[in-house]
């Protein structure tokens, strides 16, 4: 079942998003230089499309831009619910398999955060999910693959928390996703001021 529903972004600006009942973002409209796809409405955080651009050529079926994006979309909507499972439904049940690291860059006095364990990463989300910590995924470019994960880079996202000074940093950053379990190896995320 499908539903239209309007948000405000910003002061002015007034969005579209198809999405389904389950959640699954449903491509929309593409632009000029991509192809958008709609972001789950749940999300406190969430804006009214993503854009995808690049390719992976050879990536297995299921595996493409779009799937890269949806599923890194679903992650940060996860962690924008505070979902306890995020750190292994995104990032797998086994430290180096594929999990390397997931590092957080800030601005503001906060500490640098690296995880190479998911133990560690668990706790981290679990502290973020207490400052109400916010991710939206913007836009994502896909850059290759390389026998066993999708890399991609730049992407744009949003973040905001009950921590942070401001009302919402924009973020870059770069990863690389695990076709087969369709988890994340690696991802850094850090504030950009343009």
């Amino acid at each position: 079942m499908r539903m239209l529903l309007a948000i405000t972004c910003g002061l002015v600006a007034a969005y579209h998003l198809s999405i389904t009942r389950s959640a699954t973002i449903q491509p929309m409209l593409a632009p000029q230089r991509g192809q958008s796809v709609a972001v789950a409405a749940d999300s406190p955080a969430s804006v009214p499309q993503v854009v995808v651009t690049g390719s992976a050529p050879g990536a297995p079926a299921g595996c493409n831009g779009q799937d890269v994006a949806n599923r890194l979309a679903a992650l940060f909507d996860a962690i924008s619910r505070g979902d306890a499972t995020a750190s292994t439904q995104f990032f797998g049940l086994k430290d180096g398999e594929p999990f390397e690291w997931y590092s957080m860059n800030v601005m503001g006095g906060l500490p640098h955060f690296v995880a190479f364990r998911l133990v560690d990463l668990k706790g981290y989300l679990a502290q973020r999910a207490q400052r109400h910590e916010r991710l939206a995924l913007t836009a994502i470019q896909i850059n290759y693959w390389d026998g066993w994960l999708v890399h991609f880079g730049p992407l744009e996202a949003l973040r905001s928390a009950d921590d942070l000074p401001g009302a919402r940093y924009r973020l870059r950053g770069k990863g690389a996703m695990q076709c087969e379990g369709k988890v994340f190896a690696k991802l850094s995320l850090a504030p950009t001021t343009d």
